[in-house]
C-alpha cells in the first residue's frame, strides 16, 4: 500500500517540512485596512481619476502587496493606487497583505468595486 501511494503520490509528504506544508495557507498576520470604504469611495469622481486608500504601515512590516482581480498589481509602500489603467465596465476585486523582506503577509477578503460605483466593503478575516 505505501509503494504504490508513494508510486502515485511521490514522497512528498515524508519530506517536507511543516512549513512547506502550510504554503498559501492563512499564516494569522496582521492585516492592512482599506481607508477607502463604502462610505468613502466619491461616486462623483470618474473611475479613471479614482484612487483606493489604505491605512499606513504597523510596526514590523515594510511594504503592502495588493491583488486586483487575483493579480498583483503593486508591492511597495505607497498608500493608494490609481485606477486608471483598469475598465470601468467590469467589477474590480481587491485584496490587500502587508509585506516584510519579501515575505507576503495574509491578505484580506476581497472588497469590490462594482462599474455602477457601489464599492463593498471585505469581509472581517484573511482570505484562504
Amino acid at each position: 500500500m505505501f509503494l504504490n501511494g508513494a508510486a502515485a503520490f511521490g514522497l512528498d509528504s515524508i519530506l517536507q517540512t511543516p512549513a512547506e506544508l502550510v504554503q498559501d495557507a492563512p499564516l494569522g498576520t496582521t492585516l492592512p485596512i482599506f481607508l477607502t470604504n463604502s462610505t468613502s469611495y466619491n461616486v462623483s469622481i470618474p473611475f479613471e481619476n479614482q484612487t483606493i486608500f489604505w491605512d499606513a504601515l504597523p510596526a514590523g512590516w515594510d511594504g503592502f502587496s495588493l491583488l486586483v482581480d487575483d493579480v498583483e498589481r503593486y508591492v511597495g509602500t505607497a498608500l493608494n493606487f490609481s485606477l486608471a489603467a483598469f475598465n470601468a465596465s467590469l467589477p474590480h476585486f481587491f485584496r490587500l497583505a502587508l509585506t516584510s523582506s519579501g515575505n507576503t503577509g495574509d491578505f484580506t477578503m476581497p472588497a469590490t468595486l462594482f462599474p455602477n460605483g457601489t464599492w463593498i466593503d471585505p469581509a472581517p478575516g484573511s482570505s484562504t
